[in-house]
């Protein structure tokens, strides 16, 4: 994987979303990330980046009021 983006309506539940992201980071999620994915579906804030082994990302509530989900490796960007 060199990028992965996604966005995903909020009714897909929290449980879901953070799954997928998870996956995204190819099981190397943390606590912090978790956190910041809540804050964001809960509308407490709207973008969180991060860097997590070699990836990147950025968590964000988009126009949409989608939560949108970007990854990508840390030397493609």
């Amino acid at each position: 994987m060199r990028q992965t983006e996604m966005a995903i309506a909020p009714a897909m539940g929290l449980p879901t979303i953070r799954e997928i992201l998870n996956s995204l980071l190819q099981g190397n999620s943390t606590p912090s990330i978790e956190r910041e994915l809540q804050k964001i579906y809960e509308g407490q804030a709207d973008i969180h980046t991060f860097s997590v082994g070699d990836l990147e990302g950025s968590i964000e509530r988009d126009e949409n009021d989608n939560i949108y989900l970007g990854v990508w490796e840390a030397d493609f960007h």
